[in-house]
C-alpha cells in the first residue's frame, strides 16, 4: 500500500510540473493508485508477487478494473478511462507496444517512470541495511553473492539494456536497475532519481570489473547530460 500511495504522488506531482491539465492529472493519479490492483488477490492466490511464477500483474489489474469500474459513477472522459488502463496494463512490460499513442501513451510513460522511482528507492533501502533476509522477494530467487554475467554485461554495454534470462546474481540484478535510467520519460522523472539519490548504493565504491565501472560512467554521464532536457 505504501508503494502504491507513493507511485501516485509522484504521478500527481510529475504531471503537474509537466503542466498537464485538470483532467489529465487526475488520471495520472488515478492511474498510480490502480496500477498494482492485482497485488493483493495475485499473492492471495499464487503465494508470490512474481509474475513469472503466477500471472502478469498488470493485465490481470487491466481486467480487475475493467469489471469493477471504480469511476462508475463519476463522469470521466472515455479518452481518459482508456489511457488509465492502457496504463495500468502495460506499466510493467519491458516494452512499450508501438501503437499506443496519444495521452494514452503519455500517461503510461509517466506511471513506468513513478513505478521506478518507487522501486529504486525501496530497493537502495534494502540494499544499504543488507536487508534482503527480511526481503527475500527482490533477490527473485537469484545468487546474492554471486559474480555479473559477463554476457549480461556485454549486452549492457552494446544495447544500455539487459535480459531477465542472463540474471544469474544480486550483481546482475544490480546491473539492470542500472539500466532503467534509460528508460526513464520524464525530466522530473529523472531529476528525482537524482535528488533522492536512488543509484547511491551503486555508485558509492568502485567495483573490480573495469567493465561494470564503464557502465556506471556512462549512467552518470548520461545523469549529467539530460539533467537539465525538458523531456526526452
Amino acid at each position: 500500500m505504501a508503494h502504491t500511495l507513493r507511485v501516485a504522488n509522484d504521478c500527481k506531482e510529475i504531471a503537474t510540473e509537466l503542466g498537464w491539465n485538470k483532467e489529465e492529472i487526475f488520471a495520472a493519479e488515478s492511474a498510480g493508485l490502480l496500477h498494482d490492483a492485482a497485488r493483493f488477490p495475485q499473492f492471495n492466490k499464487y503465494k508470490t508477487f512474481l509474475d513469472r511464477d503466477s500471472i502478469d500483474h498488470g493485465e490481470y489489474a487491466y481486467n480487475i478494473i475493467l469489471q469493477e469500474n471504480p469511476f462508475l459513477n463519476m463522469q470521466i472522459n472515455n479518452n481518459l478511462f482508456v489511457a488509465i488502463l492502457t496504463a495500468v496494463r502495460f506499466h510493467n512490460r519491458k516494452n512499450i507496444p508501438p501503437e499506443i499513442n496519444g495521452f494514452s501513451l503519455n500517461l503510461l510513460k509517466l506511471v513506468r517512470d513513478a513505478d521506478k522511482l518507487d522501486i529504486l528507492k525501496v530497493v537502495r533501502d534494502v540494499a544499504e541495511n543488507d536487508d534482503y533476509d527480511n526481503h527475500p522477494e527482490l533477490l527473485l530467487g537469484k545468487n546474492k553473492n554471486g559474480p555479473p554475467n559477463e554476457e549480461l554485461i556485454k549486452e549492457i554495454l552494446t544495447t544500455k539494456s539487459g535480459s531477465y534470462e542472463k540474471v544469474s546474481s544480486l550483481a546482475d540484478l544490480n546491473l539492470l536497475r542500472l539500466t532503467w535510467v534509460y528508460d526513464i520519460n520524464y525530466q522530473p522523472s529523472l531529476k528525482r532519481l537524482k535528488e533522492r539519490e536512488l543509484y547511491r548504493d551503486l555508485m558509492s565504491h568502485r567495483d573490480i570489473n573495469p567493465d561494470v565501472e564503464e557502465i556506471k560512467r556512462q549512467v552518470r554521464n548520461y545523469l549529467e547530460a539530460n539533467q537539465n532536457t525538458a523531456t526526452f
